[in-house]
């Protein structure tokens, strides 16, 4: 059985395959989008380390980015994608910093 989250999940994916099947070289697009995702992940969880009440901000900022990322998308696959990808590795950088002190 679905959640109401897993269906609005499964819907927008559906959404969007056309539109990334409409953008050349959307493979090497695709790997440096997980690469960017999984140094949001690494920086989120070395915050949460360093500073555990940080929990239920990232948890709100990482929401905020896919609803962000979802409705932008809409009109423009490349803008919202550079958008995340710099608060991505904002994130991952300053994770450094905190957990160097």
């Amino acid at each position: 059985m679905n959640t109401i989250d897993e269906q609005f999940q499964t819907r927008q994916f559906y959404f969007m395959i056309p539109l990334y099947l409409c953008i050349p070289m959307i493979f090497i697009w695709g790997i440096i989008a997980r690469i960017f995702a999984s140094g949001f992940h690494i920086g989120a969880t070395l915050f949460i380390f360093a500073l555990g009440y940080l929990t239920i901000p990232l948890m709100f900022i990482h929401s905020g980015m896919n609803v962000f990322a979802v409705y932008w998308s809409k009109k423009s696959l490349i803008q919202p994608e550079l958008v995340i990808a710099c608060i991505r590795s904002i994130v991952f950088a300053c994770s450094f910093l905190v957990n160097n002190n």
